[in-house]
Parts: structure tokens; C-alpha cells; sequence
């Protein structure tokens, strides 16, 4: 069962709307998963209701699911809640929320935190930078985030360009693997509150990424693609090792066979007449 804002949700709710959460009419669930988090886009056109979302929101969201008997809850947060990504990051590092978006995020899990003994168990997992191919490509909007602004540029003018050096490191996971970190928190045996660091397969630079959607682009047209950057061959103070205690237990997905996805159905659909803009 899928709640959101859109009509094509099983049930209808707006989490920057707590009344609109306390009057679901929700059956019995074993489990919640809170994916509907605030974006940096929602701090620019909506400060107020993000900041609600993270909070009143949240808390609503947590009482309909306490109603609801449900034994576990989920919460997908964002590693920006430790603050600058850099250095080598566990969840044994302390947080450090800077920017209205990490801070919100971080509210969301403290208020699931003081919940935490409602549910058998309740955990919150902290990705770095996720890639997958939108299921609603027409509802989708954050085409700025490099997973997909990057591929987006190579099929619309083969050029990529990059707005700093390129250097810093970003952990890529895939929403499948994030699929497959809650199936883990929702599993049997999990217990209490537990912050999860979900830790994709591959670490690279900004400029690594790109020049990997270049080359895809490159074998799959026969058609050159440029990578340009200002500073190039600077070393960013931003380099970055992600890391988990944990073993993800499953294998991780590279980023490859989804630059090779995504770059041919924004080519097909580019030839139908429909873009998406950056």
C-alpha cells in the first residue's frame, strides 16, 4: 500500500499536512517505510511546510503507524546529516547537520528515534548518493542530481560540465540495494533503533562519474561526448570514505548497467519528442 500526495496513491496524505495523516483511514500493516523525505528543491519553494514535514509530519506518520500495529518502521535519510562529506564516515561519526536539508532529515530521525520503543524495531538508513531509473520519469524532479543531470547532458548537447573540479567523492548506491537495506531492517530477527549507513558498491569522483557516462554515451552512438571542468587537477578537501559496520549482506550494484539504461531511454524518448530539463 503506497501513501503520497499524487492521486495515483493508494491512499492520499501530505506530510507537510499532519491533519491530512491523522485522518488516513489505514488497516493493519506490519511494516512503515518513510521514503517521502524532504529535498533541497522543497527548502527553495517551500521552506516552511519542509521543515513541518520533517517534524509534525513525521510525528503524525508515526502515531498512524503505531494505530496501525505496525512492528517496524523504516526511515530513509541521507548522509548529509553528518555534515561535510569528508574524511573516513561510519555511523560511529558524530552528526553535524549544516544545511536546511540535513537538519531536517535529522529532526525526522530523532523524532523516530524517541519512537523507537513503540515498534519492535525502527531504523533509519543514511545513503550518500542514489542513481535508478525513475519509475515516473514524468513525475520525477530532480534531473540536477549528477546521476541523472550528467547522462541528460550527454545525450542533449555530448557535453558534461562540471562546475568545479570533479574531485571529491560521492559513495553511488543503487534503489535497488536500498530496497534490499530495508527488506534487512524489516527482517525478523532486527530489534530495536539502528542507524544504517547504506553503502553502495562503488566510491568515485564527480569527474570519474561523468567520464563513465561520456564513455557509455560514446559506445553507444559511435558519437563523442566532452568532459569539461573548471580547476582541473585540484585536490578537493572533500575527499571522502564512506563506510558501514555492517556487512550489506547482498550483492551491490554498480553504477554501469544504469548509465546504460537511463542514457538509452532518454534517447529513445528524446526521439519521441520528450525531454526533461536539468
Amino acid at each position: 500500500m503506497r501513501v503520497g500526495r499524487s492521486a495515483d496513491a493508494d491512499l492520499t496524505a501530505d506530510l507537510s499536512r499532519p491533519e491530512t495523516v491523522r485522518a488516513l483511514q489505514v488497516p493493519d500493516v506490519y511494516a512503515v517505510v518513510h521514503c517521502a523525505g524532504v529535498t533541497d528543491e522543497d527548502f527553495k519553494s517551500r521552506p516552511a511546510d519542509a521543515y513541518v514535514q520533517s517534524t509534525l509530519g513525521m510525528q503524525a506518520l508515526i502515531d498512524k503507524a503505531v494505530e496501525a500495529k505496525a512492528e517496524r518502521f523504516v526511515y530513509i535519510s541521507t548522509s548529509h546529516v553528518y555534515g561535510r562529506q569528508a574524511g573516513e564516515i561510519d555511523e560511529n561519526s558524530p552528526p553535524d547537520p549544516l544545511s536546511d536539508y540535513a537538519i531536517a532529515h535529522y529532526a525526522a530521525e530523532q523524532t523516530l528515534k524517541r519512537n523507537g520503543s513503540k515498534f519492535k524495531s525502527s531504523a533509519v538508513l543514511r545513503p550518500n548518493a542514489v542513481f535508478g531509473e525513475p519509475v515516473f520519469m514524468d513525475k520525477f524532479d530532480r534531473w540536477s542530481l549528477i546521476p541523472f543531470s550528467f547522462p541528460l547532458e550527454a545525450v542533449y548537447s555530448q557535453k558534461i560540465v562540471l562546475r568545479s573540479s570533479g574531485e571529491q567523492n560521492r559513495n553511488f548506491v543503487s534503489t535497488g540495494d536500498i530496497a534490499r537495506y530495508i527488506d534487512r531492517a524489516i527482517g525478523a530477527d532486527a530489534s530495536g533503533f539502528e542507524v544504517i549507513n547504506a553503502v553502495g558498491a562503488e566510491t568515485m569522483s564527480v569527474f570519474a562519474f561523468a567520464t563513465q557516462a561520456a564513455e557509455q554515451y560514446r559506445q553507444m552512438t559511435g558519437s563523442t561526448c566532452e568532459v569539461r571542468r573548471v580547476n582541473a587537477g585540484t585536490v578537493s578537501e572533500d575527499q571522502f570514505l564512506y563506510r558501514s559496520r555492517v556487512e550489506a549482506g547482498f550483492e551491490l550494484s554498480t553504477v554501469e548497467p544504469f548509465l546504460r539504461s537511463f542514457i538509452d531511454r532518454v534517447i529513445r524518448d528524446a526521439g519521441a519528442g520528450v525531454t526533461y530539463t536539468v
